[in-house]
Protein backbone atom coordinates (compact mmCIF):
# COMPACT_ATOMS: atom_id res chain seq x y z
CA UNK A 1 0.00 0.00 0.00
CA UNK A 2 1.10 3.19 -1.01
CA UNK A 3 2.50 6.24 1.07
CA UNK A 4 -0.69 8.37 -0.14
CA UNK A 5 -3.13 5.76 0.41
CA UNK A 6 -1.87 5.93 3.98
CA UNK A 7 -1.80 9.05 4.71
CA UNK A 8 -5.47 9.45 3.03
CA UNK A 9 -6.67 6.93 5.29
CA UNK A 10 -5.14 8.35 8.41
CA UNK A 11 -6.95 11.82 7.56
CA UNK A 12 -10.24 10.34 7.06
CA UNK A 13 -10.10 8.08 10.13
CA UNK A 14 -8.77 11.66 11.94
CA UNK A 15 -11.99 13.30 10.97
CA UNK A 16 -14.29 10.51 12.32
CA UNK A 17 -11.87 10.58 15.49
CA UNK A 18 -12.37 13.99 15.97
CA UNK A 19 -16.01 14.16 15.39
CA UNK A 20 -16.84 11.45 17.92
CA UNK A 21 -13.61 12.86 20.54
CA UNK A 22 -16.28 16.24 20.14
CA UNK A 23 -19.35 14.42 20.62
CA UNK A 24 -17.99 12.67 23.49
CA UNK A 25 -16.71 15.86 25.24
CA UNK A 26 -19.79 17.61 24.73
CA UNK A 27 -22.00 15.18 26.35
CA UNK A 28 -19.91 14.80 29.64
CA UNK A 29 -20.06 18.93 29.45
CA UNK A 30 -23.62 18.72 29.32
CA UNK A 31 -23.83 16.69 31.99
CA UNK A 32 -22.01 19.49 34.07
CA UNK A 33 -18.67 18.04 34.39
CA UNK A 34 -15.72 20.18 33.26
CA UNK A 35 -13.29 17.76 30.99
CA UNK A 36 -10.02 17.85 29.47
CA UNK A 37 -10.16 17.79 25.77
CA UNK A 38 -7.03 15.92 25.46
CA UNK A 39 -7.75 13.10 28.07
CA UNK A 40 -10.88 12.75 26.62
CA UNK A 41 -10.08 13.17 23.09
CA UNK A 42 -7.18 10.85 22.92
CA UNK A 43 -8.02 7.78 23.48
CA UNK A 44 -11.24 8.25 21.31
CA UNK A 45 -8.62 8.47 18.15
CA UNK A 46 -7.02 5.93 19.90
CA UNK A 47 -10.05 3.90 18.89
CA UNK A 48 -10.66 5.10 15.38
CA UNK A 49 -6.79 4.55 14.44
CA UNK A 50 -6.87 0.83 15.62
CA UNK A 51 -9.72 1.00 12.24
CA UNK A 52 -7.04 3.08 10.20
CA UNK A 53 -4.59 -0.01 10.82
CA UNK A 54 -7.15 -2.39 9.94
CA UNK A 55 -8.54 -0.74 7.39
CA UNK A 56 -5.80 -1.65 4.25
CA UNK A 57 -7.20 -5.74 5.38
CA UNK A 58 -10.97 -4.56 5.32
CA UNK A 59 -9.89 -3.09 1.73
CA UNK A 60 -7.77 -6.48 0.19
CA UNK A 61 -10.78 -8.44 1.92
CA UNK A 62 -13.41 -6.60 0.11
CA UNK A 63 -10.89 -6.72 -3.67
CA UNK A 64 -10.32 -10.44 -3.00
CA UNK A 65 -13.66 -11.99 -1.81
CA UNK A 66 -15.63 -9.42 -3.64
CA UNK A 67 -19.71 -9.62 -2.49
CA UNK A 68 -20.97 -10.06 -6.04
CA UNK A 69 -21.34 -12.76 -8.75
CA UNK A 70 -21.69 -16.64 -8.18
CA UNK A 71 -19.69 -17.13 -4.74
CA UNK A 72 -21.68 -14.25 -2.92
CA UNK A 73 -23.12 -16.84 -0.15
CA UNK A 74 -19.66 -18.09 0.33
CA UNK A 75 -17.82 -14.84 0.46
CA UNK A 76 -20.40 -12.96 2.47
CA UNK A 77 -19.39 -15.95 4.97
CA UNK A 78 -15.93 -14.73 4.68
CA UNK A 79 -16.74 -11.17 5.41
CA UNK A 80 -19.24 -12.27 7.87
CA UNK A 81 -16.71 -14.72 9.82
CA UNK A 82 -13.82 -12.14 9.65
CA UNK A 83 -16.08 -9.05 10.90
CA UNK A 84 -16.95 -11.26 14.14
CA UNK A 85 -13.24 -11.51 14.71
CA UNK A 86 -11.97 -7.73 14.27
CA UNK A 87 -14.88 -6.29 16.29
CA UNK A 88 -13.88 -7.64 19.11
CA UNK A 89 -10.42 -7.94 18.50
CA UNK A 90 -10.17 -3.98 17.69
CA UNK A 91 -11.65 -3.24 20.85
CA UNK A 92 -8.97 -5.60 23.23
CA UNK A 93 -6.59 -3.42 20.86
CA UNK A 94 -8.05 0.00 21.31
CA UNK A 95 -8.67 -0.98 25.27
CA UNK A 96 -4.89 -1.79 26.11
CA UNK A 97 -3.74 1.46 23.92
CA UNK A 98 -5.36 3.59 25.94
CA UNK A 99 -4.83 2.72 29.27
CA UNK A 100 -1.36 2.76 28.50
CA UNK A 101 -1.70 6.45 26.83
CA UNK A 102 -3.54 7.59 29.68
CA UNK A 103 -1.40 6.03 32.13
CA UNK A 104 2.08 6.77 30.53
CA UNK A 105 1.39 10.29 28.97
CA UNK A 106 -0.87 12.25 31.50
CA UNK A 107 0.24 10.07 34.18
CA UNK A 108 -2.87 9.00 35.10
CA UNK A 109 -3.40 5.53 37.00
CA UNK A 110 -7.22 6.17 38.69
CA UNK A 111 -9.49 6.01 35.36
CA UNK A 112 -11.50 8.48 37.47
CA UNK A 113 -9.06 10.96 37.96
CA UNK A 114 -8.94 11.48 34.30
CA UNK A 115 -12.45 14.07 34.31
CA UNK A 116 -10.15 16.09 36.48
CA UNK A 117 -6.41 17.02 34.78
CA UNK A 118 -5.12 18.91 32.02
CA UNK A 119 -8.27 21.70 31.06
CA UNK A 120 -7.94 22.94 28.14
Amino acid sequence: MGRTRWILILCAWTIVGLLFAVRRIVLVEVEGTHVSWVIEGAPELVYWYVWAAYTPLVISLAKRFPLTGPKFVPHIAIHTITSLMMGPLASVTEYFLSRELVRTVFGITDPRRSQSVFYL
